[in-house]
């Protein structure tokens, strides 16, 4: 299994800290919805602020509005942030990580698009955060199923794509 040492190290490799897209580019619906609207006007307003634990927790709620350019920024800083973290029990963005790589089959196509632009190594590291996290007792007991499932979900884009 992987440790914390070497999947921080494969974050870093896979998701260089770069300048961000235009806030506009990183909603999937614009001015159209009411949610994007409350999240262009708060990321305008922090996005270049350090990401703090409670944005974490904003951005891990609306992930569904995020483009891939936007969900590819909010999860480079949320696996940077999880993984340097030594308390990962009861975190509501890790629960909504693992809900929305695990999606029904109603919900499994708008997450394809939104991962559309991750590269094979990007999806590798979501695979092995998704293993990192089930070493942890806590969220193995809590949501065992829901990680298999999203482990099962990235092999498929990963088998489809590559």
């Amino acid at each position: 299994m992987i440790d914390r040492v070497e999947l921080a190290t494969r974050i870093e490799v896979a998701f260089p800290v770069g300048a961000s897209a235009p806030v506009e580019s990183m909603l999937l619906h614009g001015d159209e919805c009411h949610d994007c609207s409350l999240l262009a006007a708060e990321l305008k307003q922090w996005r270049h602020l350090p990401v703090t634990r409670e944005r974490l927790v904003i951005l891990a709620r609306i992930q569904p509005h995020l483009t891939p350019k936007g969900w590819g920024w909010f999860v480079s800083k949320f696996l940077r942030d999880v993984v340097a973290d030594d308390n990962l029990s009861n975190r509501i963005e890790i629960e909504s990580l693992i809900y929305f790589l695990s999606p029904s089959a109603a919900n499994a196509e708008e997450v394809r698009v939104v991962l559309g632009e991750l590269t094979e190594r990007q999806l590798e590291v979501l695979l092995d955060f998704q293993r990192w996290i089930a070493t942890n007792e806590f969220w193995r007991d809590y949501l065992g199923h829901d990680i298999a499932a999203a482990v099962e979900f990235i092999n498929k884009l990963l088998a489809e794509r590559y």
